[in-house]
């Protein structure tokens, strides 16, 4: 961690210091001229746009750190999962690859509808990022809850947990269970489907609104070209899960057991799925 605030602080430190000096007039180069060439580029990156802007120099650090952080593990830990998941389950897995195989090459694998129910139900159980996201009620009048008598004062603390969203079996029919079906029409789990509207707006794990992962389109397709290269190429076939959670009464779960982290973290480090001779 200390190399990490090492490094993002040199970064910022010499976007500001480059950033300074044109303002004054100066610049890097020998005869004191403005390298404009320079200039621009640290003003276009992310922490130059983040000062322009009258951000601090200590939260335009925390910002790029949260940029070094965030995609560490979560695509990874999102791939793993939904390999664990279909090893669990071979006729799901032998559905996606026969629409995978009948679609030509070409086809944007976005399209797919049984790989796109595949790769949300992955981020519903295997979220990268299950933890509290909090804010600060602004100040003001304070924030009444939506449904509820209930004010919160201006400087309280409120935060959504994706996990919790989930989970909740008010809005996702047997919330543990890994049931691609729920998110298509006509189909849903055992033949129930559940409130199409109610299950988008609970689905969170790219968070919402203006500070949504950044992100998002790219981790997206990575997924549907990862989990189509791999189903293609019949790498499952015969595979089986190792671990998972156990219920109460001692049967697995169908969850990856993550831990509490600003990112995706594995309980135990890994995701196992193994190949019987």
């Amino acid at each position: 961690m200390l190399h990490v605030d090492q490094f993002v602080t040199s970064v910022v430190d010499e976007t500001v210091g480059i950033l300074a000096k044109a303002d004054e007039g100066g610049g890097g180069s020998d005869d004191g001229s403005v390298d404009t060439k320079e200039v621009e580029r640290a003003a276009d990156t992310y922490q130059g746009r983040l000062l322009k802007v009258g951000i601090s120099k200590e939260e335009a650090v925390a910002q790029c750190k949260d940029l070094v952080f965030a995609g560490t593990d979560s695509t990874g830990m999102n791939l793993a999962s939904c390999c664990w998941f279909l090893a669990g389950y071979p006729e799901k897995y032998s559905r996606l690859r026969a629409e995978v195989i009948s679609a030509p090459p070409t086809t944007d694998p976005q399209t797919l509808p049984y790989l796109s129910a595949v790769i949300k139900e992955t981020l519903r159980l295997g979220m990268a990022n299950p933890t509290l996201l909090p804010r600060v009620v602004p100040p003001g009048p304070g924030f009444l809850v939506p449904g509820t008598s209930t004010l919160l004062p201006p400087g309280t603390t409120v935060g959504l947990c994706t996990y919790t969203l989930h989970h909740n079996p008010t809005v996702f029919k047997d919330p543990f269970r890994f049931a691609p079906e729920r998110w298509i029409a006509g189909e849903g789990v055992d033949g129930e489907e559940g409130d199409m509207e109610t299950m988008l707006r609970d689905y969170f794990p790219f968070g919402l609104g203006a500070r949504m992962c950044i992100a998002r389109n790219l981790a997206m397709q990575e997924l549907f070209l990862a989990v189509r290269a791999l189903v293609s190429e019949d790498v499952l076939k015969a595979a089986r899960r190792v671990g998972g959670r156990k219920g109460s009464e001692g049967e697995v779960v169908d969850e990856v057991e993550i831990m509490e982290w600003f990112n995706s973290k594995v309980k135990g480090e890994r995701i196992e799925i193994c190949w019987d001779a």
